[in-house]
């Protein structure tokens, strides 16, 4: 059997999330970002008004001008890190309770990713070195590693695996389907960055919207993780 191509998997992904009850799911679990899309915001805005205050271009010297906001935009950003960690995995597991209309309460999703958080954020970060240490050496090792790990958090968070595991089960997704999941990535890649450079565009709310819109950008790659679990050929 054929695996769904990009375009069909986009297209299913839309009418998933945007389902009146699915699409009201997703913004409570990804709400929790609002607030640093309000902060960004005010940040933008604030060395906006003052570099016009000073006369001065130069972002660096408005922030080293004020050391307190340069603190204030240190702490939200450490606290940021912390936080998409634990929607990132919350994410993961509320779009596979609806993939599979097994919906759980939002207070349960977030003990789950509460108590998956630091597996969750160690397996990122082995993930992201991985491929970076392999693109810093050829570029190519480092796009491999990208297609062959690609699925590691989804594998993780939907099949309690170990980091290891995650990892190996995901590089087994791909064996042998390399070219079709690669293609298919591409344009999942083009799908999200049109998107997300038209959300952009829209004045003061573009990044809450961006924010509140993750699940449509995971839904997928989630759907293209489930029909390699099952489907043996591309």
């Amino acid at each position: 059997m054929k695996l769904s191509g990009p375009i069909e998997l986009i297209k299913k992904s839309i009418e998933v999330f945007f389902k009146k009850e699915n699409l009201v799911y997703f913004l409570k679990i990804y709400s929790l970002l609002i607030p640093f899309s309000l902060f960004s915001l005010f940040q933008d805005n604030f060395i906006a008004w003052q570099s016009k205050t000073l006369n001065t271009g130069d972002p660096i010297s408005v922030v080293s001008r004020y050391p307190w906001f340069l603190a204030l935009v240190i702490v939200v950003n450490l606290i940021y890190f912390f936080v998409s960690f634990l929607v990132g995995v919350a994410g993961i597991k509320a779009i596979a309770g609806v993939l599979e209309n097994k919906l759980k309460s939002v207070k349960e999703i977030y003990l789950y990713g509460w108590k998956n958080l630091w597996v969750f954020s160690l397996l990122s970060v082995l993930v992201f070195l991985t491929v970076f240490g392999g693109t810093i050496l050829l570029i190519i090792p480092g796009i491999v590693f990208a297609i062959w790990f690609s699925f590691s958090k989804l594998v993780f968070v939907n099949e309690k695996l170990g980091i290891v595991d995650s990892m190996k089960k995901s590089r087994g997704l791909v064996k042998g389907r390399f070219w079709a999941v690669m293609g298919r990535l591409i344009v999942f890649g083009v799908f999200s960055g049109l998107a997300g450079f038209v959300i952009s565009t829209v004045p003061y709310v573009g990044g809450i919207i961006s924010a509140l819109s993750r699940a449509l950008f995971i839904l997928p790659l989630f759907l293209l993780y489930k029909e390699l679990s099952v489907k043996p050929s591309a």
